[in-house]
């Protein structure tokens, strides 16, 4: 009898030892799956820390590191990688550049269109002294030439010098210069040629 209680006595730690090492193994096994779960959710989204849009400048270009962080935690707010992040960014920018042109075409067609109207208002109001006033204004853009070398580009960069306002005032100029000899034939200090020479009027004078 006293060896049966013994080695019953002697059994029951073994059993607390397994338990122990069953719940240890537990344990370890729900660990590991929450960080297989962290590891699939990570490349499931695949949103890096940081977005790196360099790829995407040309040479000599530059990126706003402040509209960039802003854009990226758009991107990661909904888990977007970085091959993604590139290829959104490129239609962004090819958008942008294709509205820009766009914008671009309609205001020289409204630069061109106001530059033919002022054409057409010059001829009407000129009248009878169009090629008179025409040749004394040119003198006065040759005359300013001497101290403003870029008036001519910007004269024609949007057609302003087919206002009939700046032609009258040119006149006015040129007026005051005639005296120089060979001014109003297009010689002198400027360039010796009319900056009207290459303006057609034609079509309005004919009306």
């Amino acid at each position: 009898m006293d060896n049966e209680s013994t080695n019953t006595v002697t059994q029951e730690p073994n059993t607390e030892v397994q338990d122990t090492h069953d719940n240890t193994n537990s344990t370890t096994d729900t660990s590991t799956h929450s960080a297989d779960t962290a590891n699939t959710t990570e490349q499931t989204t695949g949103a890096p820390d940081r977005y790196d849009f360099t790829s995407l400048l040309g040479e000599g270009e530059s990126i706003d590191e402040q509209n960039a962080e802003a854009f990226g935690e758009i991107l990661r707010n909904i888990g977007v990688s970085q091959e993604g992040a590139e290829q959104i960014a490129k239609f962004g920018m090819g958008y942008l550049q294709t509205m820009g042109d766009a914008l671009l075409n309609h205001i020289d067609g409204l630069q061109e269109a106001q530059s033919e109207t002022w054409k057409e208002e010059t001829v009407k109001e000129l009248g009878s002294n169009f090629d008179t006033t025409i040749a004394k204004a040119g003198a006065g853009i040759e005359y300013l030439e001497k101290d403003i070398p870029n008036l001519r580009e910007v004269l024609m960069m949007n057609g302003i010098g087919n206002n009939v306002a700046l032609v009258k005032a040119f006149a006015t100029i040129g007026d005051l210069v005639a005296e120089d000899t060979g001014r109003l034939s297009g010689q002198g200090s400027g360039s010796g040629v009319n900056f009207y020479d290459n303006t057609n009027f034609d079509v309005y004078r004919m009306k």
